[in-house]
């Protein structure tokens, strides 16, 4: 939070070295630290999907990059923990209900 000493208020902070030395809420720095953070939830939020199926059953679909396969595990970036989410079958597995090459559609738990 910004203090402006010249008027005794909290709330704002002036960025004196800007050309128009500008008046905002805050030094920023708060941006630059989530920043590699919003950056994921970004690239997450173009690539993972919630739909209906034909049949009315709710599907989540995400790029393979979010799925961790025994044979391709996720090393860096957001993994989706799909055992909280999606349905488990009988074999206590998780099993995609559709699948393409890029992606994989999974039924959603509890709905």
């Amino acid at each position: 939070m910004g203090y402006d000493p010249r008027t005794v208020i909290y709330g704002t902070c002036q960025r004196p070295r800007t050309i128009e030395k500008t008046i905002a809420v805050s030094c920023e720095k708060l941006s630059h630290v989530i920043t590699p953070y919003l950056e994921q939830y970004h690239f997450a939020r173009d690539r993972i999907f919630l739909s209906r199926s034909e049949s009315g059953t709710f599907l989540i679909t995400a790029k393979n990059s979010f799925i961790d396969f025994s044979t391709h595990p996720v090393k860096n970036g957001l993994e989706l923990r799909l055992q909280n989410i999606v349905k488990i079958d009988e074999d206590k597995c998780v099993r995609p209900v559709g699948a393409s090459s890029t992606m994989q559609s999974f039924g959603v738990l509890g709905l």
